[in-house]
């Protein structure tokens, strides 16, 4: 569940700019987490599919749904 509002959802797991960011989405928000990975600065991201395509959030920016 995402726990943040304006949280960005990227095409690639990393933050060093804007241009892989695919959509913004608000708090409450539940994803299906489909993987864990590490990114370019060593934060962990967890990959979900959103409207069909490959997205990357920042584990950061979740807490786990009840």
């Amino acid at each position: 569940v995402i726990n943040s509002d304006e949280t960005n959802i990227r095409s690639t797991p990393d933050t060093e700019n804007d241009d892989n960011v695919i959509a913004i989405l608000n708090e409450g928000y539940e994803i299906n987490a489909l993987e864990k990975k590490k990114g370019s600065t060593g934060s962990d991201w967890i990959r979900f599919d959103y409207n069909g395509k490959t997205a990357w959030v920042s584990v950061k920016k979740l807490d786990k749904a009840d």
